[in-house]
């Protein structure tokens, strides 16, 4: 994963003889794919004007970021407390992965979003600040910085970010469209889990995010599979979850509610089957539990050996 090197803000970036010199020899100054110019075109002005300011010290960009957004959803923190989770001293940075986990340990949803220009502007539509990592320098030589984009500009045709020392920092388009590309356009947003999804999400990421929430916060997990499984009533997943979470607090009967809400949305989830005979035989119920394990059988699947341990359970007793 990458560490995250704040040294340089956009504004330096902008002065440097090296990266100008580089472009205009190449004569390879960025430009916005047609496609992207399209989608620009149809996106209104956007300007998330409430998200607080952190200004970043010498690499703590990711600590600033975080407690942006972090901040805007209503967690009262600062970049001091944030780095105590997230910033690396042997790196003199941030990587990902404790970008991503800084928030689930305080509860909240992080939000991979989709590496796409039409995600990041659906998030910001929706309210949401995102947190981008772009590479100020050349692929060879990264130089690795986080920022939060709150917003686009069209009459300049320029992002609005929060980043560095400047609480509003304007980049073309083009050009964050040419250094976030650098990092395979990674953007992630934080989603309080006692709310509705925001629209911008969708249920395979929502569940993502919630199953990698569930390993810091068991409560605040199960909140999100609620809010999931009330916006999407038709994925199994999230009634799954929840009865996962019920079977390992022993209420074997609201665990069988979920399995059987799971199995009912989608019939052929033979982990499912398999954890629905388990509360089954948790509750006394040999019959209707031998009936469940056979057709978690019938299905198969590569966990196969496991439902037949538990069909070996109902013989035993």
């Amino acid at each position: 994963m990458r560490s995250s090197f704040s040294r340089t803000a956009w504004a330096r970036l902008a002065g440097s003889a090296v990266l100008v010199g580089l472009l205009a020899s190449c004569s390879v100054l960025p430009t916005v794919p047609q496609d992207l110019q399209t989608i620009a075109k149809t996106q209104a002005p956007i300007e998330l004007k409430t998200v607080p300011f952190f200004a970043q010290e010498e690499f703590f960009c990711g600590p600033s970021t975080l407690a942006m957004v972090l901040n805007h959803a209503g967690e009262n923190t600062n970049p001091e407390k944030l780095a105590e989770l997230v910033y690396l001293p042997g790196r003199q940075g941030s990587l990902q992965l404790e970008m991503l986990a800084a928030p689930r340990r305080l509860g909240y949803l992080s939000y991979q979003i989709e590496p796409k220009l039409p995600a990041l502007f659906d998030a910001l539509n929706a309210g949401a600040p995102v947190v981008v990592l772009l590479n100020l320098a050349l692929p060879m030589t990264p130089q690795w910085h986080y920022a939060v984009v709150i917003g686009y500009e069209p009459v300049s045709d320029s992002m609005i970010l929060r980043s560095g020392p400047k609480e509003r920092e304007l980049i073309p388009l083009a050009t964050f469209l040419k250094l976030w590309e650098r990092s395979e356009n990674w953007a992630f947003t934080v989603i309080k889990t006692t709310v509705e999804p925001p629209r911008y999400v969708n249920a395979q990421g929502y569940l993502n995010s919630t199953v990698a929430l569930e390993r810091s916060s068991t409560e605040k997990a199960g909140q999100a599979y609620q809010q999931g499984a009330k916006t999407w009533p038709n994925e199994p997943w999230f009634h799954f979850g929840l009865g996962n979470q019920a079977y390992g607090a022993k209420n074997y009967i609201e665990a069988e509610q979920h399995y059987r809400k799971a199995v009912g949305v989608y019939p052929d989830m033979a982990d499912a089957w398999n954890n629905l005979a388990e509360a089954l035989i948790k509750l006394n119920r040999k019959n209707e539990a031998r009936a469940a394990i056979n057709k978690a059988i019938s299905i198969g699947g590569g966990r196969i050996a496991a439902y037949k341990e538990t069909a070996q359970k109902i013989q035993a007793d």
